[in-house]
């Protein structure tokens, strides 16, 4: 039976299991922590960062790691419009937005409004301009469809945003690993754009794992922590990081083509 849900869900690369498995089962120290371990730790966690950094054009302190694509999603969201309060108490939302996306606008106790899409499922630029012009804070856009994989015109929705004012959250989760997701490139690195999770289902082609989703809040305020805890990761990450689950993501990407290459690396830890 051939497997097609990669799209959910997709088999570990080799190089990248056996990053994971060498690391989980030798460094287990905090990387918060100042003794050697826990430095050793850090420094595998900061390469990982480095590495994400690399693939979005974004500075690696701008790299919040989370535990998955809701956790990320909802950072992003929630956190993102409680640090800009001074902005229009409206979120606008493509009508074909992942469930957690729309879950987490409806959860925000913003208004919240729909715009439609084409009979391709693209967002229809008209309605967006129109939804905006009666003021918004955030704009939810997701870069790839999961069920129908059409593609979103971000760069255009980004220039929308810049010229109302508005925050952008552009949702990677499909895309990360498969297309370049430049943020620059995709016109989204302008001072409209906020906030981008990507998805952590690589492990074919970018080799990370499932359990680690990167929130890159762009510019401006960094989003409000939606949960309360000790800091231990960011300041807008309250949770310790689950940093062995980041690990693979230092395997170089298209493997096939370069397996001594991902051999190093998995050894290099």
């Amino acid at each position: 039976m051939a497997y097609l849900d990669h799209a959910s869900a997709t088999p570990w690369h080799p190089a990248a299991l056996a990053t994971y498995q060498q690391v989980a089962g030798s460094l287990i120290a905090d990387p918060t922590r100042r003794h050697a371990a826990g430095r050793r730790a850090r420094d595998l966690l900061e390469s990982a960062r480095g590495a994400i950094a690399g693939m979005f054009g974004a500075p690696p302190d701008r790299i919040v790691m989370t535990s998955g694509g809701t956790e990320a999603i909802h950072l992003a969201v929630l956190g993102g419009v409680a640090a800009n309060r001074t902005r229009p108490r409206r979120i606008v939302s493509s009508a074909v937005e992942h469930s957690a996306v729309l879950a987490a606008a409806d959860a925000s106790g913003y208004a919240c409004a729909q715009v439609a899409v084409d009979r391709l499922g693209r967002v229809d630029l008209d309605g967006l301009r129109s939804e905006l012009g009666k003021g918004a804070a955030l704009v939810n856009l997701m870069h790839a469809n999961h069920e129908v994989g059409t593609l979103q015109p971000v760069a255009e929705v980004a220039a929308l945003c810049r010229e109302h004012d508005a925050l952008l959250h552009v949702d990677a989760c499909q895309t990360a690993g498969r297309l370049p997701v430049d943020l620059g490139g995709l016109g989204a690195g302008g001072p409209g754009w906020s906030i981008c999770p990507a998805s952590p289902r690589w492990p074919r082609r970018c080799c990370s794992w499932r359990p680690t989703t990167p929130t890159v809040p762009r510019r401006g305020p960094r989003p409000t922590p939606t949960r309360c805890a000790g800091s231990c990761a960011s300041g807008c990450q309250q949770r310790s990081t689950t940093w062995p689950s980041t690990a693979p993501t230092t395997v170089p990407r298209h493997t096939s083509s370069r397996s001594r290459r991902c051999t190093a690396t998995a050894k290099r830890w």
